[in-house]
């Protein structure tokens, strides 16, 4: 049985990739290359349209040519900041002119789409005019950004203001603040509905309470439900408005796709965001690829920390932003750069040389990258199992830290390697020549007979991380001591400490 997990490794050392001009992912989209802008308007931004400038705006996208560009209607802060007539909708005082209606008109003359930036379950100002249509903690208080998927939000402001953003003739739209900001809920209406789906009465309040791990699922299930629900809303009214959940069925989602979306899409993370690109772009390209759905990735032009206080640094140049940007592009997606829109809804030309030179970069591979599906290799395992088992939050990447470090491994020895969660790979893994199984510590029973059959009939299986092998102990024919419960050790060699 030992020999079933010998590792060899027989394939080419680059990445070989396969291009259809008949692929689905490869149709005419037009989400290749874009520019985002937003500023999260507020109630104190009062000039807001003041200096739009068409000649401004014909510059920029006569220079960069994207295929769309991103603006700001409503961000975080829940300030709309287009005179939006939605009874609910909070709007940003003394609209100078326009900024919706301005953006469509140029960019529709220049053949650029246009997708609007929009804040879905984080929004702070609905909830000071509504806080019951907020969610409720544990303790029975009211948290003030978050809105309850479970309430009249969705119904009352979202889906009417999606409505009326696709009236403008926009595109497309890119929720933002959705299932990473979504959190549990111990509202009135969320509890009846627990306790009505899984037949448990005494609510967990706690991770150490029976039944916490089923609130937890629960309430992702929950805001999966939100999301169909809006989706399938909004194309009722407007079927060619193309609508993506920032993060939706990525590393912080990682499961199978069971709603409506249009297209896939996330923002990297501001700092890493090479490393970052790596790894989500390889998640985003395999759920696109089993989906049919076209995915992009945005990185931030500057570099930003969010913790422990936010803090801003300078743009980055074009040549950094290539490099993320050929992340994503050689694995088959789309690729977008955030640069930030001024409080006046207007955009600034300082980094247009930036922006045209990455426009360059990005075209001039095009030919070669779009559409582009890999040839199986190598895959590395990240499973849906062990993300839900673990995460902390109802939706995060936290459990990459499990595979980031084989993956950046792999990748510099050059080896070619794909990341996959279980429906990528039921049916299918004897596809792949090796299969790497790295701290995935808990795995659904089915699937886990399903690596054991495919090491049986010939297939490499590397697992790495002490409780994935224990895990594996009778088929290794090993037997597992008891784990370390001390920390590190420290080693002198030579002089010098290690760890």
């Amino acid at each position: 049985m030992k020999a079933f997990f010998v590792l060899l490794f027989i394939l080419s050392s680059f990445q070989l990739r396969a291009q259809s001009k008949t692929n689905p992912l490869q149709s005419h989209s037009k989400r290749y290359f874009g520019l985002h802008f937003d500023f999260h308007a507020v109630a104190k931004d009062s000039l807001i349209g003041r200096n739009l400038s068409e000649k401004s705006l014909d510059s920029l996208l006569t220079a960069v040519k994207p295929d769309f560009i991103q603006v700001d209607c409503k961000g975080h802060p829940g300030v709309s900041s287009y005179p939006s007539k939605v009874a609910n909708a909070t709007v940003a005082p003394h609209i100078v002119n326009d900024p919706l209606a301005f953006y469509r008109a140029v960019t529709r003359k220049h053949r650029v789409d246009l997708y609007l930036h929009y804040s879905g379950v984080y929004d702070d100002t609905v909830l000071t005019k509504h806080p019951n249509w907020a969610v409720q903690k544990a303790d029975g208080s009211i948290n003030t950004s978050k809105t309850s998927v479970h309430g009249p939000y969705v119904d009352s402001l979202l889906i009417p203001q999606l409505n009326e953003l696709a009236d403008y003739g926009a595109d497309g739209v890119w929720v933002d603040g959705e299932c990473w900001a979504t959190v549990l809920d111990y509202s009135p209406t969320a509890l009846a509905k627990f306790r009505a789906e899984t037949g448990i009465q005494t609510v967990p309040r706690s991770d150490k309470d029976a039944g916490f791990r089923a609130f937890k699922d629960f309430a992702r299930r929950s805001f999966i439900q939100y999301m169909g629900h809006y989706v399938d809303a909004v194309h009722r009214h407007r079927p060619t408005f193309r609508i993506a959940s920032n993060w939706a069925y990525s590393s912080m989602m990682p499961e199978p796709i069971n709603t409506n979306v249009d297209f896939l899409s996330g923002d990297l993370t501001p700092s890493s965001s090479v490393n970052s690109a790596a790894l989500e772009g390889r998640i985003m390209a395999a759920q696109g690829q089993l989906y049919r759905k076209p995915w992009d990735l945005m990185s931030w032009s500057f570099w930003y920390e969010f913790n422990p206080i936010h803090r801003q640094g300078d743009q980055k140049s074009a040549v950094h932003l290539m490099q993320e940007a050929a992340e994503i592009i050689a694995l088959g997606g789309g690729f977008q750069a955030y640069y930030q829109q001024r409080r006046d809804a207007s955009i600034g030309l300082r980094e247009l040389p930036v922006m045209a030179e990455l426009s360059r970069f990005v075209r001039a591979r095009q030919p070669f990258c779009e559409g582009s599906v890999p040839i199986p290799q190598i895959a590395l395992l990240y499973a849906n199992a062990t993300v839900s088992a673990f995460n902390q939050s109802l939706f995060g990447n936290g459990q990459t830290q499990r595979i980031n470090g084989v993956l950046t491994a792999l990748l510099d020895a050059q080896l070619p390697v794909d990341v996959l969660s279980e429906q990528h790979l039921r049916g299918r893994l004897n596809q792949y020549p090796v299969i790497v199984v790295s701290q995935q510590d808990s795995l659904d029973t089915a699937f886990r007979q399903e690596l054991l059959d495919y090491a049986r009939q010939g297939g490499h299986l590397l697992l790495i991380g002490a409780q994935t092998t224990r895990s594996f102990a009778a088929e290794l024919g090993i037997t597992p001591t008891n784990p370390l419960t001390t920390g590190p050790k420290w080693v002198l060699y030579k002089g010098q400490l290690l760890c």
